[in-house]
């Protein structure tokens, strides 16, 4: 019985010396998780480092772990610092394929670049067009309003044969007397090359002052429009807007008789068209009357 007893309280003295070397593991257990995971709880050392209080759940050093991470976040920035230093050279690389692509014109054209090519384009056909004479506008080397033949421009006072510098047509002296149609023409064409009798629309050149009967007038009377009815009118073609002058007013050379003209009246043969420039009109006569009108001849 005695050593029952004796072992019985061998047992619980193990038992409780085992019990109480558990109590102080498990205490000193829970002083290093109190001290860190208490805010401030942390020593000098460990507030310095600034490391991560959350323990690992693997249970590797802290310290160690810690630094594994902060290797790792250096690395995963450089990483991307890397990366951020290279993405210009990879937009370089853009422009320039952009660049070539542009100079070996394979790209897609460009609506900006196409508009101001359309704009230069068209700045250029303009200024083409400032230079390029225009062949229907009449701005040939005969109509340039001076004298191409080194003759003098008609007017009252000037040498004779002239020119006239708007129609550069050439004219010349007016006979001394007044002539048949048919004299007129003879002797127009016996001055030589390219001589001839004026027409209706030649004299019309040389009036001045009576829009009617001027070129482009309302009188009818024109190449073109040759006979009495409807070409002629009394109004128009005798003006009483130009009333008898005997200054010479409305003729370019001051003029003041009946020039001949060699177009014929359609319809009678017999007659033919004169100007007036006594009051700038325009008529008809026998062209055998030998009384009344004169001669100037013209070329070009």
């Amino acid at each position: 019985m005695k050593k029952f007893l004796l072992l019985l309280l061998l047992a619980f003295t193990a038992l409780f010396v085992f019990s109480c070397a558990s109590d102080d593991e498990e205490l000193e257990t829970i002083d290093d998780g109190l001290t860190d995971t208490t805010p401030g709880g942390n020593t000098g050392e460990d507030t310095d480092s600034g490391t991560d209080t959350t323990p690992e759940p693997d249970g590797n050093d802290y310290n160690s772990t810690d630094s594994d991470k902060t290797d790792s976040v250096n690395d995963e920035d450089n990483h991307n610092d890397s990366n951020d230093h290279e993405q210009p050279d990879t937009a370089d690389s853009t422009d320039d394929t952009d660049h070539h692509l542009s100079d070996n014109g394979d790209s897609a054209p460009d609506e900006n670049h196409a508009e101001m090519t359309d704009e230069d384009s068209v700045e250029t056909a303009d200024e083409d067009n400032e230079h390029t004479p225009d062949e229907d506008n009449g701005n040939t080397p005969d109509n340039d309003n001076e004298p191409v033949t080194g003759l003098p421009e008609c007017s009252k006072n000037s040498d004779l044969p002239c020119e006239d510098s708007l129609t550069h047509l050439i004219w010349s002296e007016k006979t001394a007397s007044a002539s048949s149609w048919s004299s007129a023409k003879s002797y127009c064409e016996g001055k030589g090359e390219g001589w001839r009798l004026p027409t209706i629309d030649d004299l019309r050149t040389l009036v001045l002052g009576c829009d009617e009967t001027a070129t482009g007038g309302a009188c009818g009377v024109k190449e073109g429009c040759l006979s009495e009815s409807p070409c002629y009118s009394s109004t128009y073609c005798v003006s009483k807007n130009c009333p008898t002058r005997n200054d010479g007013a409305y003729s370019i050379f001051g003029d003041t008789c009946y020039l001949w003209s060699s177009s014929e009246i359609d319809g009678d043969s017999n007659r033919a068209w004169y100007l007036n420039f006594k009051f700038a009109a325009i008529g008809s006569s026998d062209k055998s009357t030998s009384d009344l009108a004169y001669t100037r001849c013209v070329k070009k």
